[in-house]
């Protein structure tokens, strides 16, 4: 089930230590979400050990007000959690954000900019590296 989501709607944290882009059962229940419970991931967030349930998403991240830039959009793979103790609902992390963008944080502006995967590549000129299946360009892939 393919459920169309937008970040803003909820509070979102990235975490670029995080395996997975997690959903709180919050957002899951909100969206009337079907997660598949008999394929669990296990799963250590918030200091706990705990079951996820993978589900198929569609995300888009939204621009700050003001600014006249198109929503950013994608399909993704994520997990629900089947406890929670964030204060935000969503967590970004490595599969269903960053093995698709580019993110770039600024710590001075309080914001990330997302762009396409390429962009990496394209602004540091990095050479390819053999991954084991022939040269590739150094990111994750979907």
């Amino acid at each position: 089930m393919l459920v169309d989501f937008a970040v803003t709607e909820y509070v979102a944290m990235a975490d670029t230590g995080s395996q997975h882009t997690i959903l709180s059962p919050k957002v899951a229940d909100d969206l009337g979400m079907d997660s598949d419970r008999s394929k669990p991931v296990e799963l250590a967030f918030a200091g706990r050990e705990q079951d996820a349930y993978p589900a198929s998403v569609s995300l888009s991240l939204l621009p700050p007000a003001g600014l006249d830039v198109e929503p950013v959009a994608w399909e993704a793979d994520v997990v629900v959690a089947s406890h929670w103790v964030a204060w935000f609902d969503v967590l970004l992390g490595q599969r269903g954000l960053f093995n698709l963008f580019t993110a770039t944080f600024s710590g001075h502006a309080a914001a990330f900019a997302i762009e396409g995967a390429d962009a990496f590549d394209q602004r540091f000129e990095v050479p390819p590296v053999d991954l084991g299946e022939g040269p590739h360009a150094p990111r994750l892939t979907p």
